[in-house]
């Protein structure tokens, strides 16, 4: 995280570790413009205006998701070195997915992701 001289934040998410723990603190800190600003991919963005929707309705689904979301990004973090998190590649997507145990009780177990430029950016929890 970069704080500028005119009070702005800057997410840098050149590792996949980095864009989650930047989603897990705006979610927790309620900004959701910076996490919609910086750590939503265009990919999602242009999925919600394919649907004739406001992109801007993804900060709508993480406030009604908010708790599953971080539970998910909690067990996420924690297992990221671990068996209990496996990656996938499709094509620019990059899937993880919690497995096992770690997956029992919860809401959502997948995240999928992509790079822009040097920068992860969240495409889908699902």
């Amino acid at each position: 995280m970069l704080f500028r001289s005119d009070g702005s934040i800057t997410l840098n998410s050149p590792l996949p570790i980095y864009l989650i723990n930047h989603l897990y603190n705006t979610l927790l800190a309620g900004k959701y413009d910076l996490l919609f600003d910086q750590l939503i991919s265009q990919k999602a963005k242009q999925t919600y205006e394919k649907q004739n929707r406001d992109p801007h309705e993804i900060i709508d689904w993480f406030k009604k998701n908010r708790r599953d979301a971080v539970a998910l990004l909690t067990r996420m973090n924690r297992g990221f070195n671990s068996p209990d998190v496996v990656w996938e590649q499709h094509g620019k997507i990059f899937r993880m997915q919690l497995t096992g145990r770690t997956a029992q009780g919860m809401r959502f177990t997948t995240m999928d992701i992509t790079r822009e430029g040097a920068q992860f950016r969240l495409v889908l929890i699902k």
